[in-house]
């Protein structure tokens, strides 16, 4: 594991997502459901790139990620480095779908449509007041960022 550390709601948050790319439910990610996984976070890639991803997080050589490789993989985007936003950045990216530097409620709407998580059109319309503090109905880059590491506290 890193050295970085999860809370409880966060290695929770971790095994519910882990189980959306775990299609079959076996407890492991295939190379399949890694391909299907990058592409929902808008990084398609081909199946070499798909085997060299897999190579690097598979540390155990098993062929397939299981859930502890899954959190070594997710752990920098759920416990932040302030002098490193990258992680935070694509987090960012995968849902502002137009990159246009805004998350609008359509977008968030369907990034969570798209990953079966049915909330009502009021929950999306809450979660974005929550994180938009300059009060112009979107969510940028820094806002998010903002909250993001909130929530790692």
């Amino acid at each position: 594991m890193t050295g970085r550390v999860l809370s409880e709601e966060q290695i929770e948050e971790l095994r519910e997502a882990f189980g959306l790319f775990d299609k079959d439910h076996d407890g492991h990610i295939t190379l399949q459901e890694l391909r299907s996984m990058m592409k929902l976070f808008n990084r398609p890639c081909t199946a070499e790139e798909a085997r060299e991803i897999m190579a690097e997080v598979d540390k155990n050589n098993d062929g397939v990620i299981d859930f502890r490789e899954f959190v070594e993989l997710m752990s920098p985007v759920m416990t932040p480095n302030r002098s490193d936003d990258s992680d935070l950045k694509a987090a960012f990216d995968f849902f502002d779908k137009d990159h246009d530097g805004d998350i609008t409620t359509r977008e968030l709407k369907a990034v969570l449509q798209s990953l079966h998580l049915k909330l009502t059109d009021s929950e999306i319309e809450e979660m974005i007041a929550e994180a938009d503090t300059d009060h112009n109905g979107t969510v940028s880059f820094e806002e998010f960022k903002s909250v993001m590491c909130k929530r790692k506290k």
